[in-house]
């Protein structure tokens, strides 16, 4: 059986997705002669982490191409193994999504939360797009700390983004396509710093208190004996 284009995929996972979340006909009927895809990824976004996702409907929702998925299911642990009708709840295909950019981009540190549309990731996800002109990758916002509105963000994921995983260094060093967005996340970026900051010396002058209490102790131990 020949494999689908890409086009037909999207639209599958359109068609889908609309008869997952709506029961009205006449509202599937006019969502699909619209091809409202933005309105319908918001209502993927808004559902429950218990609800269910095929993968058609799971690569739509992402932004990503179905053979984009399929080697991701590869390479990665693949949550739709455990279905034989090939269905995974939206949170663990979040957790595993994160997972997965996590280990391309070569991140030790871990990714808590949920990747894709779902918003509400760790701050080490960005979304990315090249440069029309230049080809290289800038930097649209933080999927955390943006003021960007769901529907553009689903709007631009389908022209072409990408949710990647970045350093927070790697992500301020890269060209922002709005002052603001960037402005915003090293500044967010800096409270962060700062209160690592002051935890550590919170531990350090803990450390050395625990460390004079034990010689004060211990003289006071010498003290009792000699006496």
């Amino acid at each position: 059986m020949p494999r689908m284009t890409n086009e037909k995929a999207e639209e599958e996972g359109f068609k889908n997705a609309l008869e997952s979340i709506f029961a009205d006909q006449d509202k599937r009927d006019e969502l699909l002669d619209s091809q409202d895809y933005a309105s319908v990824r918001k209502k993927l976004h808004e559902m429950s982490g218990d609800a269910l996702f095929t993968l058609s409907m799971t690569a739509f929702f992402l932004g990503i191409t179905s053979s984009a998925l399929r080697e991701a299911r590869k390479k990665y642990d693949d949550p739709f193994s455990v279905s034989k009708s090939h269905a995974a709840r939206k949170d663990q295909i979040l957790r595993w999504w994160a997972t997965v950019l996590k280990k391309k981009s070569g991140l030790e540190e871990e990714i808590e939360g949920s990747a894709g549309l779902d918003l509400r990731p760790s701050p080490n996800l960005f979304i990315v797009f090249k440069d029309r002109k230049t080809g290289r990758p800038v930097v649209l916002c933080n999927s955390l700390i943006t003021s960007v509105s769901d529907e553009l963000l689903s709007d631009t994921l389908r022209a072409g983004c990408r949710v990647v995983a970045l350093t927070p260094e790697k992500a301020i060093e890269k060209p922002w396509a709005v002052h603001e967005e960037k402005a915003a996340y090293i500044e967010a970026y800096r409270e962060h710093l700062e209160a690592k900051h002051r935890e550590k010396l919170l531990w350090l002058d803990r450390k050395q208190a625990q460390s004079k209490a034990i010689v004060d102790r211990a003289e006071l131990d010498a003290s009792t004996v000699r006496k």
